[in-house]
């Protein structure tokens, strides 16, 4: 039986991340994917890691989202030629 102290979503969490950066980094997603979302998908480990860290689901979650749309806005303003 699991003590109820123990975090066991907070360790999924951590676990889950690094099994999504090791498939990234494995898959390489660019070959597959536009650069926006490639990109964009760099946060989902960073998504379980600030959940694992002790960050809220809604902070982790909200913190990612804007880091990931930031992200993919930027990428795709410069692969169409509007910046740098």
């Amino acid at each position: 039986m699991v003590p109820s102290s123990l975090p066991t979503d907070r360790l999924a969490a951590l676990v889950l991340a690094v099994c999504a950066i090791v498939v990234y980094v494995l898959v390489d997603p660019f070959t597959f994917l536009a650069d926006s979302v490639a990109t964009s998908l760099t946060f989902v480990p960073v998504t379980f890691l600030l959940y694992a860290l002790g960050v809220s689901k809604r902070t982790a979650f909200l913190a990612s989202a804007g880091g990931a749309l930031g992200l993919a806005l930027g990428t795709f303003l410069q692969s169409a030629g509007v910046v740098g």
